[in-house]
């Protein structure tokens, strides 16, 4: 494996995998909404080692439960968003802006089942 930068080493990387993920949110309409009040950009690279790992097996997860499930609609979600440090945007902004991504989920989650 290799390092990521705080020195942690994976075994398994994603590719391993042998799938393709993709989030079943509308990234880039919850992207331009968290605009509206913050410097937000999206992204279709996650990282890599444990940040991507963790993400593909995530979206995995619910790809696959989503698939076993009885309901017709789609019910688990996985986004992975990256934060800068308390250093260079406060904790209290960093909470709201978090606060703020979960209420626009719950709208786009809201109106994609009805």
């Amino acid at each position: 494996g290799h390092d990521d930068e705080t020195g942690t080493t994976t075994t398994a990387k994603s590719h391993e995998l042998g799938k393709c993920f993709e989030t079943t949110l509308d990234v880039q309409n919850l992207c331009l909404e968290m605009q509206k009040c913050n410097e937000t950009i999206s992204s279709r690279d996650p990282g890599r080692f444990v940040c991507n790992f963790t993400y593909c097996l995530s979206l995995d997860r619910c790809h696959s439960t989503n698939m076993c499930s009885d309901r017709k609609e789609v019910v688990y979600h996985a986004l992975f968003i990256h934060v800068p440090p308390f250093n260079v945007v406060s904790e209290e902004k960093q909470l709201e802006f978090i606060l703020n991504v979960m209420q626009a989920i719950e709208l786009h989650v809201s109106g994609q089942q009805e």
